[in-house]
């Protein structure tokens, strides 16, 4: 009977250890992706950047006409 709760408390420590692990890699995971996107769309800022910084210098010649 003794060996049986060690062993049954055993396993549920291990698959409570199990979820946390899997709970830390999904978290881990899921703030990569933001970074990556947050990355994405700095990337994406720096290419249009000279394209609109180009069409407001037009605009603003167009405007001291």
């Amino acid at each position: 009977m003794e060996a049986r709760r060690k062993l049954a408390f055993t396993s549920v420590g291990v698959l409570l250890l199990l979820l946390l692990s899997f709970q830390l890699a999904f978290r881990k995971s899921m703030e990569q992706r933001k970074r990556l996107r947050v990355l994405q769309t700095q990337i994406t800022q720096m290419r249009t950047a000279p394209a609109a910084i180009e069409r407001l210098q037009r605009q603003n010649a167009a405007l001291q006409l």
